[in-house]
């Protein structure tokens, strides 16, 4: 008898969970997951940008300094280039 009442579906039921069931506390703690990841990328960047802050002073006179050596060594070269010019040209006027 008990055949015939499975058969017919009169029988116990085993419910089965919807989709939305299933996911919605996955997608809970993906979402948990996303906003700890976020915060933490946020305090990076500020991070970074405070470091970038602190050291851009230091960086600029660097390059300064880079600017003023080159500047330097190119009118050194200038100044040779010029004298070898000038030396030509007095051997070729005597």
């Amino acid at each position: 008898m008990s055949n015939l009442n499975n058969i017919r579906g009169s029988g116990e039921r085993v419910r089965k969970t919807t989709g939305q069931q299933v996911w919605i506390p996955e997608l809970s703690e993906t979402e948990e997951r996303l906003l700890k990841k976020r915060e933490f990328l946020k305090e990076k960047i500020n991070q970074e940008l405070l470091f970038a802050k602190k050291n851009s002073r230091a960086n600029r006179k660097c390059e300064i300094f880079e600017r003023k050596v080159c500047f330097f060594y190119k009118t050194a070269r200038q100044v040779k280039k010029n004298q070898k010019m000038a030396a030509l040209a007095s051997e070729e006027t005597s």
